[in-house]
């Protein structure tokens, strides 16, 4: 049974060399761009800290660093358009 809540996977990459781990992360791009975006930043995140505590001290980002950058600019975006119902003075 598909788990509706479940919106990325992991696998290893087959074009891993024999001395490292690289995994190939998919994402659910039927969930709208800004999800996706939010999704994505969210796991790189989440891996960097791994990496900053010293869980996974050998990690490199060798492919999908722009996401993290479209991450920050959609933050910032938010952070720079009110919220809905608030007022502008």
């Amino acid at each position: 049974m598909d788990d509706p809540s479940i919106v990325f996977r992991t696998e290893r990459s087959a074009q891993s060399p024999e001395d490292a781990q690289w995994l190939e992360i998919y994402v659910d791009d039927s969930l709208g761009t800004r999800r996706l975006v939010r999704i994505v930043c969210s796991l790189l995140r989440g891996l960097q800290r791994l990496a900053a505590n010293g869980v996974l001290p050998d990690l490199r980002i060798i492919s999908g660093e722009h996401w993290l950058e479209v991450g920050a600019e959609l933050d910032a975006e938010e952070w720079a358009t009110p919220s809905q119902g608030a007022e502008a003075h």
